[in-house]
């Protein structure tokens, strides 16, 4: 295993004699095992070692046990040691994440500000194969794209991740000839969450039964589409210059020059377009993209509004694609094609909404009256379905007749507070509303004798996995 370290730190090039190095230490059998190999070439390569333990505030008793563990294996070290407390809960429900990313928020942002204050050249987190493995079919059930499928980055910026070479079983193996003792965290085995049914059901299944180096694999595929991805992002990048005239709120791209790149340069520049006008795209799912593609062959004025605040305008000669200004909504916006499940935060939770198509029978002639499921005539639906939050012409149809209720109208009849009501959020048709979520539906879509074809709405709040893995 050491040998192996060595080689794989030195052909990759991840450490330098004299490196300060910060070493995210959960107290797993990971972490520990980073620790203890990186410990034994201390001397080696002249490395001065220091140690951040994040308590997330999650598991009681026993994350203050693997804090205490930490604390005290670094002393008996002679390592400096950080202990970091945060309320993870408190802060996903303030910021509307999950807990697992709320979780790696904190990391991330305890690494970064403790290697600045302490000036540290390298942050090396313990991932390993199998991690890598997990992530990429993960992003794979998930939907991603080329950028998704490469995994986790060997080395990005200052950190560093040098296990990747590593299964999970040679860790074990490592620890338990070493002697070794380490933590175990219960929520590792809490098959509630999606990584966990990955890492204790699928991918021990196709080990299995397809293929024992099914890890190996999957990471070599992925350390290929990161090759791929990185070229792939220097053309696209080289096209983009070309084209590309950057304003103060956005950007505008000649139409011309943009339809003639192949397609897969086209997503790529509008990728990086994307980047730089939001802190992250991964809201941004091939749907979007091909909705910003069908600009090209839009009329001049044909605009389109996507996540993170983003829309896009078709001009005469160009596309423009910039941020919505303070005054108009940055929230949901997903459209939705039946049989496609989309996931969104919502009441400071996460929420799945799933949809199919089922024929008239399929719910009998009694039609149930609940708060999270909808049935809606699919055949009255003649445009394209949207996830989102209100906008100012928003309306019901109150009958079949067609008279119209202001969704504004609605919400201050709900009293919902004024301040609130931009977080409402709306399955729409243009600006005729479906449905409000857990509320009323537009009477418009409702199922009657002659309806034929029915879309079946059903909400249920995401338990969205936890990981702990630094």
């Amino acid at each position: 295993m050491q040998e192996k370290f060595v080689k794989f730190i030195e052909q990759e090039k991840l450490i330098d004699p004299g490196d300060r190095i910060l070493l995210g230490v959960s107290g797993g059998a990971d972490s520990l095992c980073l620790l203890f190999l990186l410990n034994e070439i201390k001397e080696k390569y002249d490395l001065d070692l220091h140690i951040l333990h994040l308590h997330h505030g999650i598991r009681g008793k026993e994350a203050d046990r693997d804090a205490d563990f930490v604390a005290d294996l670094a002393r008996k070290l002679g390592l400096p040691f950080c202990l970091v407390k945060e309320d993870v809960p408190a802060y996903a429900k303030k910021e509307g994440l999950t807990e697992e990313e709320a979780g790696r928020i904190l990391r991330y942002r305890a690494f970064e500000t403790y290697g600045e204050e302490h000036d540290c050249d390298k942050i090396a987190l313990a991932h390993h194969r199998d991690d890598q493995a997990e992530t990429l079919l993960f992003h794979l059930f998930r939907g991603t794209g080329p950028h998704g499928m490469a995994g986790m980055p060997l080395k990005r910026g200052k950190i560093i991740r040098p296990l990747l070479f590593a299964s999970r079983s040679e860790i074990e193996e490592f620890m338990e000839e070493r002697g070794l003792a380490f933590c175990q965290d219960s929520t590792n085995e809490d098959t509630a969450y999606s990584r966990n049914i990955i890492r204790l059901e699928i991918l021990p299944l196709a080990k299995d039964k397809i293929n024992p180096q099914v890890a190996k694999h999957l990471t070599d595929f992925g350390r290929m589409q990161g090759a791929w991805g990185a070229y792939i992002e220097k053309q696209g990048k080289k096209a983009l210059d070309t084209m590309a005239h950057w304003q103060k709120e956005g950007v505008s791209l000649d139409r011309k020059s943009l339809g003639l790149e192949d397609p897969v340069i086209q997503e790529e520049i509008l990728r990086q377009v994307f980047l730089e006008l939001v802190e992250g795209a991964k809201d941004l799912t091939q749907t979007h993209y091909h909705m910003a593609l069908s600009l090209l062959a839009s009329q001049t004025g044909k605009r389109i509004d996507l996540p993170g605040g983003i829309f896009g305008e078709s001009r005469y000669d160009s596309l423009y694609f910039g941020r919505r200004q303070g005054g108009e909504n940055e929230g949901i916006f997903l459209p939705l094609t039946p049989e496609k499940e989309l996931k969104f935060p919502w009441k400071n939770r996460f929420f799945s909404l799933k949809s199919q198509v089922v024929d008239r029978d399929f719910i009998g002639q009694q039609i149930p009256q609940r708060d999270y499921t909808k049935y809606l005539d699919y055949d009255m639906i003649k445009g394209e379905l949207v996830l989102r939050n209100p906008r100012e012409k928003d309306y019901f149809s109150m009958d079949r007749e067609g008279h119209k209720k202001k969704l504004s109208r609605y919400m201050i009849d709900q009293h919902i507070p004024q301040s609130e009501r931009g977080q409402v959020v709306v399955l729409a048709e243009g600006d005729h509303v479906l449905w409000v979520l857990s509320g009323r539906i537009s009477e418009h879509y409702k199922v009657t004798q002659e309806t034929r074809r029915v879309l079946l709405l059903q909400l249920e709040e995401d338990h969205c996995e936890r990981g702990n893995s630094y």
